[in-house]
């Protein structure tokens, strides 16, 4: 909010997922039912949102899926539970954002990084 993560979460999944697209694809669900309810929350304490929820992800293809599932049969499996996220893409309660991978904040704390890279980092964060 503002500019600044309000929320932070890691946990394993619960469901077993049989390719890499199919896990962010579930991670992206979770993330977008988090992102409505704490704008529920502040929509109950006064706050007006005038726009759509912005999710970045370094993943094209979940981003793709999310905004047109039916062209993807090799993730038919996937359960229908997850398609909340198409729903909410497709209603404009959340917008997808594709995000180098590089220039994801978190990268810094969930990947190995080299001297520069970490230092790159720091340098980033200090000057936002």
């Amino acid at each position: 909010m503002c500019g600044a993560a309000i929320s932070c979460n890691s946990k394993l999944q619960t469901c077993p997922a049989l390719l890499s697209v199919e896990a962010e694809y579930i991670a992206m669900t979770r993330t977008a039912q988090e992102a409505i309810w704490i704008c529920q929350l502040l929509k109950d304490l006064g706050y007006k949102q005038t726009h759509s929820i912005t999710l970045f992800g370094d993943n094209k293809g979940v981003i793709s899926l999310a905004g047109n599932p039916s062209d993807h049969p090799q993730t038919k499996h996937i359960a229908s539970c997850h398609y909340f996220i198409c729903f909410a893409v497709s209603n404009n309660t959340v917008l997808l954002k594709y995000i180098s991978t590089l220039e994801i904040a978190a990268g810094g704390l969930t990947k190995e990084l080299s001297g520069p890279k970490h230092h790159s980092f720091i340098v980033r964060d200090l000057e936002v």
